[in-house]
């Protein structure tokens, strides 16, 4: 179980710091608050889903 958990949060924390960057550098100055709170709850959502999902071996070799 843990060698599965440990790679997994990894990625989640990846993604999540990217998100994070994405939304610092595009949307932190905007002032639609309700986009931009929709963008946060999507990322958390998306940050724990997208290192679940199994990548095509021709792209995980490009990884």
């Amino acid at each position: 179980m843990t060698n599965g958990l440990l790679p997994c949060l990894a990625a989640a924390t990846a993604c999540q710091v990217a998100f994070n960057l994405c939304y610092r550098l595009l949307l932190a100055r905007l002032s639609t608050f309700g986009w931009n709170r929709a963008y946060s709850l999507g990322t958390l959502v998306a940050s724990a889903l997208l290192p679940l999902v199994a990548l095509p071996a021709a792209w995980a070799r490009l990884l």
